[in-house]
């Protein structure tokens, strides 16, 4: 497992050192490690990587306590879809949210900094691009209008910027040879946020997010393999 992450570490340094793109000091890696085992994520830890992703709450705290547990302390991501039931639970682990689109649950994270007053929880607003029906996400004319408020209900909340995942028609087509104007469009509109940082780029299309200057990407099964059907 860690020769595979240092594998594809020195494969994106020397990616980004062709493109004389920075890396790493002001971009970050997320390890997406949904559905594969602890171990997969310590092996990763000790080889270096400290930000890590996942989808599910319960598998997000899950691991969060294991790691811990074996001394190891990640920057833990949530990449999935935010549900207002599950929030109490996951907010004492997370250390930043990629996919905040309600303002419902700007409230409640408020609320719980709040209570918290030691703990710091950083956040994208998650845009749906294509105005895709099957994704969440605040469209593209309402992105203004939405921080506006965001920033009003949670103060508190350290707005990192935007973060997006392309029509899969899209994405399909990005390359090192074809950066995608939308992609470009959409990091231009990410400066204008919060701290000006874009979540784009997944294992398909990373290095086309790159390109068009993406200051987090995540990443799964270039690191972690083939993706288990179910939870371990």
């Amino acid at each position: 497992m860690s020769d595979t992450y240092l594998n594809f570490y020195r494969q994106l340094k020397d990616f980004c050192a062709e493109c004389s793109q920075p890396w790493p000091s002001e971009r970050t890696l997320v390890a997406v490690s949904k559905y594969h085992p602890v171990a997969k994520v310590y092996a990763a830890y000790m080889a270096g990587q400290r930000d890590f992703g996942e989808n599910y709450v319960a598998e997000l705290c899950e691991k969060a306590v294991q790691l811990s547990k074996m001394h190891a302390h990640p920057r833990w991501h949530f990449t999935g879809t935010l549900q207002g039931n599950k929030l109490t639970k996951l907010l004492p682990y997370v250390d930043v949210i990629h996919t905040l689109c309600s303002l419902k649950h700007a409230r409640k994270i408020e609320s719980f900094l709040q209570q918290h007053p030691e703990k710091k929880i950083q956040a994208f607003v998650c845009v749906n691009l294509g105005a895709e029906k099957q994704k969440s996400g605040v469209l593209w004319d309402e992105i203004d209008p939405f921080v506006a408020q965001l920033l009003a209900v949670a103060p508190q909340l350290e707005l990192l910027g935007l973060m997006a995942i392309p029509p899969r028609a899209v994405s399909l087509q990005a390359s090192a040879q074809h950066v995608p104007r939308v992609y470009r469009d959409f990091v231009q509109k990410a400066r204008q946020i919060g701290q000006g940082k874009a979540s784009l780029g997944m294992s398909a299309d990373y290095q086309a997010a790159i390109l068009a200057g993406a200051d987090y990407i995540r990443i799964g099964t270039e690191i972690f393999g083939t993706r288990p059907a179910v939870a371990p």
